[in-house]
């Protein structure tokens, strides 16, 4: 066997280590990803304030962060909900309860279970049936990507915060690409192609052939092959780039595009 770590004319954008977390309460691995920080305005006695938002990335929604407090002083709860698209009617995707008190300050709130988001996607928090009315402080409509419950032209003030995704699950794979194709022009097919490797198919006498440059938008990456799963056939770049390229995974050799490969397999260099 022998391990490699790139078989395209130029692998860029690589990095292997984590996101280092972007504030207090929240776990390492998560990006800034939308944000209206300008202040102003408040909205009182809000029982079921909702806020929409367009995602900027492709991942999971791991966090948020709104200014929201009782109205009255007294200690809060509510229900947490996100939902696709634009209010509280549509899927609901995530809910958990939540608390809080009567103190005016901005507030972060890490889900439970992280929602699957998708770059340009609609979605809606809602802190739905508070136990007293809530206090959420809003500005003008300096956010175009949502508006809140209140007004189309009035935004909360909010952060989301997403963790990259991990190619190798099956909904960011293209499974149309199967064993006997040989040419990968997406994203979703070098993951499919990874995957299929990974998972015990070798490739062997086929040359696997880049049509086209390859952004994997600094989502988590599994390397193509390993010790009990090698690469056994022919990668050939044709001139193209894979770039965006994140791996976390400390301690373990053989890392990048590809881990480990078997010895009659090839990779061709060429110039781009």
């Amino acid at each position: 066997m022998k391990a490699i770590t790139a078989c395209v004319a130029m692998l860029v954008g690589v990095m292997a280590a984590s996101v280092p977390s972007p504030a207090s309460g929240q776990t390492e691995g998560m990006a800034l990803d939308q944000a209206n920080d300008n202040l102003g305005y408040y909205y009182h006695n809000q029982y079921s304030p909702w806020q929409s938002f367009t995602a900027g990335t492709n991942g999971h929604l791991a966090a948020m962060q709104a200014h929201v407090y009782s109205t009255d002083g007294a200690n809060w709860s509510a229900t947490l909900e996100i939902r696709q698209g634009e209010g509280a009617s549509g899927v609901l995707l995530a809910s958990q309860t939540v608390t809080g008190d009567g103190v005016n300050r901005l507030r972060t709130f890490v889900l439970a279970t992280p929602v699957r988001q998708t770059a340009g996607g609609l979605y809606t928090f809602v802190f739905s049936n508070a136990s007293t009315g809530l206090t959420v402080r809003a500005s003008g409509n300096s956010y175009a990507g949502g508006r809140c419950r209140n007004h189309a032209s009035y935004d909360y003030n909010f952060r989301t915060w997403v963790l990259a995704s991990d190619w190798s699950g099956e909904a960011w794979r293209d499974t149309s690409f199967t064993a006997s194709s040989t040419v990968i022009s997406t994203a979703a097919q070098l993951a499919q192609f990874a995957w299929l490797v990974n998972n015990g198919t070798t490739f062997a006498g086929q040359t696997i052939t880049l049509a086209a440059d390859i952004d994997l938008g600094m989502h988590y990456w599994t390397p193509i092959g390993g010790d009990s799963a090698p690469f056994n056939g022919t990668f050939d770049g044709a001139g193209h780039s894979v770039n965006g390229l994140l791996i976390d995974r400390s301690g373990v050799s053989h890392q990048g595009l590809f881990g480990v490969t078997d010895s009659n397999s090839s990779a061709v260099w060429s110039a781009g």
